[in-house]
């Protein structure tokens, strides 16, 4: 299993990724790293959130970065498809103010297909001709 090692707090946090090739690991690693370094999202000066909701958690990179950064806020994590909400839940386990919720957010409630990518689960979509994916599975959505 590959993975990321976060420390935060004098703690070491294991944060794990998705196994993939050479080169699509040293994307997910940058791309991850850049998120969790906080070179993708720009922290707000004086900004106190006391609720954050990431939707379309993925593994949990923005919502570690939010931890970390906002350790006072409550962080709501939605994700809806199985190969990234397997990592989630274990990638959070380690930040206390973030609970995780196996759904995605939509318009409605309702069951759906959801396609999934096994190369680059993060592009995993609704719309089945975004990627041209033939795997899916049904996931929940609420509104």
């Amino acid at each position: 299993m590959h993975k990321l090692i976060i420390n935060h707090n004098g703690k070491v946090i294991d944060f794990l990724l998705h196994d993939t090739t050479q080169d699509q690991e040293t994307v997910q690693v940058k791309a991850l790293t850049n998120i969790i370094q906080g070179h993708t999202y720009q922290l707000i000066n004086n900004l106190k959130p006391r609720i954050i909701i990431d939707v379309g958690a993925n593994i949990g990179a923005a919502s570690a970065f939010f931890s970390i950064n906002y350790p006072k806020s409550q962080i709501f994590s939605f994700e809806p498809t199985t190969i990234n909400f397997s990592l989630l839940q274990q990638n959070m386990k380690n930040f206390p103010n973030v609970t995780i919720f196996k759904k995605g957010i939509f318009d409605e409630n309702k069951n759906q297909k959801i396609y999934i990518n096994f190369n680059n689960p993060g592009t995993n979509s609704i719309y089945e001709k975004w990627r041209k994916f033939n795997n899916y599975e049904y996931a929940t959505f609420i509104n």
